[in-house]
């Protein structure tokens, strides 16, 4: 099944104490981001389009040494993951197919995983996993096999903080339904942001397909 891929590599890193754009750290002697786009490469996606904010040029000249097919978008102001999304909608405005979206900051993900996500036939997909210590991560709230809501960690009850299924922040969508549904999510939470998972509130309400991939 064809598939374009969305990579999100706007963020500044905080967390990493440096100037360097986060997906520009290297492991094994290449950027993260280079593991990622090789990755949604190798397994069929027809269109890359990445979307660059923190020091954009640094992450822009990157990508025309090894990847000049990328297209790139710019994400002026870090208004969360929704928000990055939404802003390549102009680019993909004729589109109709399969979106896959990644972080540019996860160099080990395979393109076998890539593909087999694009591949599950469903208007949502979401990757997760399950670890002993959930900490930092979105939980995965559930009734029996049915995902009922993703919640980010800042936002979560000690209940919720409890679970251990995580989300990978991986995800295949049916791309009109996506923008769709990003312009119908808010950014009431405790980081004032546009999350991308909330989106998956607006596809259950309208009834559209669900399926939590493991």
């Amino acid at each position: 099944m064809s598939f374009k891929a969305i990579i999100l590599a706007a963020g500044k890193g905080t967390r990493f104490k440096s100037d360097i754009p986060k997906v520009l750290h290297e492991v094994l002697g290449k950027p993260m981001l280079w593991y990622v786009v090789k990755a949604a490469k190798e397994a069929g996606a027809e269109e890359f389009i990445v979307v660059v904010g923190y020091k954009r040029e640094m992450v822009e000249a990157f990508l025309r040494s090894e990847f000049p097919e990328v297209r790139v978008v710019y994400q002026e102001r870090q208004l969360g993951t929704g928000h990055a999304v939404m802003c390549a909608k102009e680019l993909l405005a004729n589109y109709k197919g399969k979106l896959v979206v990644l972080n540019g900051d996860t160099p080990l993900i395979e393109p076998e995983e890539i593909k087999r996500i694009s591949e599950v036939n469903a208007d949502m997909v979401v990757l997760t996993g399950s670890v002993d210590d959930p900490s930092g991560y979105g939980r995965v709230i559930r009734n029996g096999g049915e995902i009922l809501y993703i919640v980010e960690e800042k936002d979560a009850t000690d209940e919720e903080k409890g679970v251990k299924e995580v989300n990978a922040g991986i995800y295949a969508f049916d791309s009109r339904k996506l923008f769709e549904a990003l312009s119908n999510i808010n950014n009431r939470n405790a980081q004032g942001e546009y999350y991308l998972p909330d989106v998956l509130k607006v596809f259950k309400k309208r009834s559209w397909s669900v399926v939590p991939l493991v």
